[in-house]
């Protein structure tokens, strides 16, 4: 009975001892992760600045993931959308608006094929979907804000935050920074090649 007891106890320790371990090992990849992303943007941050020596770093915080997933649905998005108002002009909607005339038949037909088209990329997209099934969570890219202290142009300290897009690793390149929420990009990094896909059917 007592050995039982050992062993249940030791079991018990031993889960502990690995749940502490997993929980450190994320912790030291995140702060790599981190580490690289600060020097990298600071790299870049230094170069557009007019006295890069007043650098002063203050905090980068990780606030946003971009999952292949989150790639995938923003392109269903954007080509369901293109569909959708291409239909309703078909229907007579929006002819006076955008200045087509139902009389004009190649001007229909264009647009029928225009729509034939996004509805095969659609079609592509899903098949893409399917086959990236095991890779929908995976991160495409991340978002963090930076906050640092530098001279203006006047020589004077100013407080500056920015938004920084990177790569989803192993060098976390730089893909975007920006000081308003509007210039972020909605999927700065798109390594399936779906944006081609989109791009070349288009």
């Amino acid at each position: 009975m007592n050995r039982m007891k050992s062993r249940t106890a030791s079991a018990i320790l031993g889960f502990f001892a690995f749940f502490a371990f997993a929980l450190g090992s994320c912790g030291d990849s995140q702060i790599i992760q981190d580490d690289i992303v600060q020097q990298n943007v600071e790299t870049y941050v230094k170069e557009q600045m007019n006295a890069p020596e007043s650098y002063e770093f203050v905090a980068l915080e990780l606030i946003d993931t971009v999952t292949v997933g989150d790639n995938i649905d923003y392109h269903l998005g954007y080509v369901t959308s293109e569909i959708e108002e291409g239909e309703l002009m078909l229907e007579g909607g929006t002819f006076t608006d955008t200045g087509i005339d139902p009389q004009y038949d190649d001007q229909i037909q264009t647009l029928k094929n225009d729509i034939a088209r996004r509805k095969r990329i659609l079609e592509r997209i899903a098949e893409l979907e399917a086959d990236l099934a095991q890779r929908l969570e995976e991160a495409a890219s991340y978002t963090y804000e930076l906050t640092f202290r530098g001279n203006n142009e006047f020589g004077a300290p100013v407080l500056t935050i920015c938004f920084v897009q990177t790569d989803a690793g192993p060098d976390f390149r730089v893909l975007n920074v920006t000081e308003e929420a509007g210039g972020m990009i909605p999927n700065p990094n798109d390594s399936t090649g779906l944006a081609e896909l989109v791009r070349d059917s288009l």
